[in-house]
């Protein structure tokens, strides 16, 4: 095996294939947006691509195959790594080159002297496990949520507390009263071109500005032929609410066995006063106890969603240099 870097975007664009395909092996347990390290959060702004220019360490085997990427970014006259997108700072590798992987990056990086910034290291994660061989100090700082949907429906609803179970019950009629109101889930490669069009509309429609690296064509493009790979191995879960046929609000993520993975969201703003993302949320865990999925992992993070309707957390830890 043998280290090469990366610096140039058409250098990267030119291993997205490899990249579906590691992703496709990868533990998914950790799935909190590795997905977007498309250049994007990247393309920020001139002053961001001076300062921190492009440094993926690929790993190849034999037959220059791809085998494992550290997809990072270097601060330009340091030996600081950090990833492009922070959220999805993980080592993805093939499962049974895990070990060989590690070792050709690290290799790699003390013969460069480099090490690695990060604020979103997972529990048993490969990124996690390179800290530990380099001796590199973590700290627990924030938190990755899931929703345990193991026991069905009614033992999930008897998680919350009376009120609050009462008052979605309430929110749920009201967007009920509001016309035709139906889940959807997109599974058929016949529908799937408008569908993700939908999403992406939605999504926009919801996070605005914040929702930058959908905007960006070279992101979207790359977002829709990881979803439709994923479609392609009946492990894509896009779920649309409808009302009287109009999709409305729209999760995206991925199914694996008996568990989703959240990754991202959107919604009609004229129905903000509803509270539409937490009924059609509701209505997918209904899905979900139906369809045996036991568990519904939430983006790492805090915020009012999350924590009302995980029951469930683990930490996420962080490296103790800060400079």
């Amino acid at each position: 095996m043998r280290t090469e870097i990366l610096t140039t975007v058409g250098q990267i664009q030119k291993i997205e294939d490899a990249w579906l395909r590691l992703l496709e092996s990868y533990p998914l347990g950790f799935f909190n947006g590795p997905v977007y390290y498309n250049l994007a959060h990247y393309r920020r702004g001139f002053v961001y691509k001076v300062k921190y220019p492009l440094y993926f360490i690929v790993v190849l085997d034999e037959k220059d195959g791809v085998c494992g990427i550290l997809p990072t970014c270097r601060r330009r006259f340091s030996s600081k790594l950090l990833f492009l997108n922070g959220e999805a700072s993980e080592i993805i590798a093939e499962p049974e080159r895990r070990e060989e992987v590690l070792s050709e990056l690290e290799n790699c990086i003390k013969a460069r002297r480099l090490w690695i910034h990060s604020d979103f290291i997972h529990e048993g994660s490969l990124l996690q496990e390179l800290y530990r061989r380099f001796g590199w100090e973590m700290e627990a700082w924030n938190t990755s949520y899931y929703a345990d949907l193991s026991g069905g429906h009614e033992a999930y609803v008897r998680t919350h507390d009376g009120r609050t179970a009462k008052k979605l019950a309430a929110e749920e009629k009201k967007v009920d009263g509001l016309g035709r109101c139906e889940l959807e889930l997109c599974v058929r490669a016949d529908v799937f071109e408008k569908a993700f069009d939908d999403f992406l509309k939605l999504h926009l429609k919801r996070w605005g500005k914040e929702a930058k690296s959908l905007g960006d064509p070279s992101t979207a493009r790359f977002m829709r032929k990881f979803a439709r790979y994923f479609m392609q191995r009946d492990r894509l879960f896009l779920s649309f609410l409808k009302i009287d046929d109009a999709r409305v609000s729209a999760y995206f993520g991925i199914i694996d066995r008996s568990a989703v993975y959240y990754l991202s969201s959107g919604r009609e703003p004229v129905y903000d006063s509803y509270g539409l993302g937490k009924i059609h949320l509701m209505k997918i865990f209904r899905w979900c106890c139906e369809h045996n999925v036991r568990l519904f992992s939430f983006l790492s993070g805090v915020n009012t969603l999350k924590d009302k309707f995980a029951t469930h957390s683990v930490a996420i830890y962080r490296n103790k240099l800060r400079q």
